[in-house]
């Protein structure tokens, strides 16, 4: 029994651990003074064991048993046997590392405070009135709402901030006894009321992300009843809360005219709308667009023009970073259809914003994707050999792109290049992390791919109304149309 327990407790240490680990410099530096801090913490053997920890295990090497002898050691400056750690001596160094995961998960709550406003300045308050320190209390609530006027967004946080304020502020009401002289309850209502629409609405759009994802069916009939009441006329001017509503309506009925709307709202003034759901609001725009060319029913050029509004508002860049997957996206739409120097112009405008690992990796796929449409093949080859692993996606797009290139760039048949298709072939199958429909899709390119090269270089007795039939019979194929391309070109 006492096994299983020490057993339990080695699982959080090792939690522990790697919550410290996890830390990034800046956090770990920040988490000392903490601990140092006799506010925080009394215990003169949890500072020491960060001390060891930071100089020794953080970041260097795994907390086995060899290095928990070590720690001890220089902790309690202990005597420790060759065999270990004794039971009492576990037993101590376990109460130790309890109590600096403990200080751990107390400072992430400080530091979650000091980025979150609309917490932090609601426990503020609240402390202050229950001090009585009415004037502060006011300085407080006017400073918040002068920054809270000052804000262009208008969004979940912003009328949270203003909810809590107006919250607070009726309290304050309350202990001074000027509450039956005068309320602000239409405030709290009306901020109330808009809060909750944007958290159903922002988790409505959540459920309709996942349809067809997962197979499990939830409950929106409260959602729909939200939608309903964005009718009324103090939602209907609400710019925020008619963006999610037609959001949400392309996304249920996916069709043009509801994709029109959406596309309108967002052309005219987005200041109002933070740039992290302006992202999320174009990704949908991007994903109906992508179906409807899919279907026949859009150009590449819709996708393309979507795309230089995309780029245009600048949400390329995510953070201080700009999204490998979207750029490859864009790039690739962008040759589709002949527009050759915007891609170049955006892969060398963003070059600097790649993450710095996988940045000549991303140049050289995105570079080589440019000439491969280009119909320059060898440079092409060039750019994605030296491709290193940026993601599974850009890995496996890199992979087909790769196959391609040397399809194309092959003027004799090369045994080479046939070894390179059956390992790629091999790598799809094998592959564990891909759907089975997703592994079938890119198998059955490959092998398509195959049969045709060696019918272009007349090494093969199939005829190419075979290979056709074979590409017709297939339920899935991750390039379909580029293969019937190059039949065609047969």
């Amino acid at each position: 029994m006492q096994e299983k327990q020490f057993q339990t407790k080695n699982n959080l240490h090792s939690i522990g651990i790697d919550l410290l680990n996890n830390f990034s410099k800046k956090e770990i530096e920040g988490f000392s003074h903490f601990v140092a801090c006799l506010h925080f913490n009394t215990d003169k053997y949890i500072t020491r064991l960060l001390e060891i920890l930071r100089r020794e295990v953080l970041g260097k090497r795994q907390f086995d048993e060899d290095i928990k002898k070590s720690v001890y050691a220089k902790v309690f400056s202990d005597k420790v046997s060759t065999k270990g750690l004794n039971l009492e001596q576990r037993k101590r160094l376990s109460a130790k590392l309890t109590g600096l995961t403990r200080l751990a998960e107390r400072f992430l709550a400080i530091e979650g405070l000091e980025e979150n406003k609309v917490y932090r300045s609601d426990l503020v308050c609240k402390k202050l009135l229950e001090k009585k320190q009415y004037l502060l209390f006011n300085r407080t609530i006017n400073k918040e709402k002068k920054m809270l006027s000052a804000q262009i967004e208008r969004d979940l946080i912003y009328h949270s901030q203003h909810y809590e304020l107006a919250v607070n502020t009726l309290s304050h009401l309350h202990y001074t006894g000027e509450f039956y002289k005068k309320d602000n309850l239409p405030e709290i209502l009306y901020h109330l009321d808009i809060r909750n629409c944007l958290s159903k609405l922002n988790l409505y759009i959540t459920i309709l992300s996942l349809k067809g994802i997962n197979e499990r069916t939830y409950d929106t009939s409260s959602m729909e009843i939200t939608l309903q009441l964005l009718n009324l006329p103090q939602y209907v001017n609400h710019p925020m809360l008619q963006v999610y509503k037609a959001t949400i309506q392309l996304m249920k009925t996916q069709n043009e005219a509801n994709y029109r709307q959406l596309l309108n709202l967002l052309e005219c003034d987005t200041t109002y709308i933070p740039k992290a759901d302006l992202n999320g609001f174009y990704a949908t725009l991007t994903n109906f667009c992508i179906r409807q060319i899919n279907r026949g029913q859009f150009s590449y050029h819709d996708l393309f023009e979507l795309y230089q509004k995309i780029e245009r508002k600048n949400l390329l860049i995510e953070g201080n970073f700009v999204s490998s997957v979207s750029l490859k996206s864009a790039i690739i739409c962008a040759c589709r259809i002949g527009e050759f120097k915007w891609a170049k112009t955006i892969i060398e405008k963003y070059k600097s914003f790649i993450n710095k690992p996988i940045r000549e990796s991303v140049w050289h796929y995105n570079s080589g994707v440019i000439a491969f449409y280009q119909k320059d093949y060898k440079k092409a080859l060039s750019h994605f050999i030296r491709t290193d692993n940026v993601s599974a996606d850009y890995d496996i797009n890199g992979r087909v792109m790769l196959l391609k290139s040397f399809y194309e760039n092959d003027e004799y048949y090369d045994e080479r290049t046939m070894q390179r298709f059956r390992s790629t072939e091999k790598f799809f199958k094998e592959n564990k992390h891909l759907s089975p429909t997703r592994k079938r899709s890119y198998k059955n390119f490959v092998r398509i791919l195959i049969y045709t090269y060696k019918f272009r270089h007349r090494s093969t007795k199939m005829t190419i109304e075979s290979i056709t039939e074979r590409l017709n019979k297939q339920d899935v194929n991750s390039d379909r149309n580029w293969l019937l391309e190059k039949i065609n070109e047969l």
